[in-house]
């Protein structure tokens, strides 16, 4: 997808061009902002002094569904929560995604069966700093690289990402992915390589909660027997 592409389809959903590449439309008290750069953007959220990133992408991380909705950029999830808690569709959703939310959140309110290894995986992925880049895959950058999370219909992939090279972390098929009592996602390829990377000083990744950080220190702190 394009600069002009995406630039086109904001001004028909309602924003408006508040400087070179720069593009926003109010949402309640909120200002939303999309900001077009050489072949990436991010979108941003803001309200008085606060700011909420809702995403950072790459042109050709972005899709339009068949509602007619632009996928990737971050206008999406962020709004769909404040609708089933209450607030109206945001103008740049087209009628029939607005329509396909709103069936959505009334099938949530009836008892359903419980939620699937994938969609657990994803659910986790979206709530600890993972963007949705495609219907299966989201990612998350780390350091100098993007660590690409794939949920498929039997297992999911993790690679990293540095330039153009591309790393397998981990392939495990859903059996073998579970969550522990912190939360983090286990068997997945995202836990035990990266706190190794701490303890020689890496940072901590995005994904890594409290609890988690808090289990991993502890852990260190025991003594070990000789």
């Amino acid at each position: 997808m394009d600069n002009r592409t995406i630039s086109q389809w904001l001004l028909a959903r309602g924003f408006n061009m508040v400087s070179s590449g720069t593009f926003e439309s109010a949402y309640g008290a909120h200002k939303v902002r999309v900001a077009l750069l050489a072949g990436r953007g991010c979108a941003s959220a803001h309200k008085n002094s606060r700011k909420c990133n809702l995403a950072t992408f790459r042109f050709d991380q972005l899709w339009m569904d068949r509602h007619g909705m632009l996928r990737g950029v971050g206008l999406d999830d962020f709004f769909i929560a404040a609708m089933r808690a209450g607030s109206p569709a945001p103008q740049w959703f087209p009628d029939s995604f607005r329509r396909a939310v709103y069936r959505d959140a009334l099938r949530a309110t009836r008892p359903a069966e419980e939620p699937s290894t994938a969609e657990l995986a994803t659910r986790w992925a979206r709530d600890n700093g993972f963007t949705r880049v495609r219907p299966s895959t989201l990612h998350a950058d780390y350091a100098d690289s993007t660590v690409e999370f794939h949920v498929g219909t039997r297992e999911v992939i993790t690679h990293m990402v540095t330039g153009t090279r591309r790393d397998l972390l981990m392939r495990k098929p859903f059996r073998s992915i579970w969550f522990d009592f912190t939360g983090m996602i286990r068997g997945a390829g995202l836990d035990g390589w990266f706190a190794k990377e701490m303890e020689i000083g890496g940072e901590p990744p995005i994904w890594f909660n409290a609890e988690f950080m808090e289990a991993l220190e502890t852990r260190r702190a025991r003594p070990s027997i000789k």
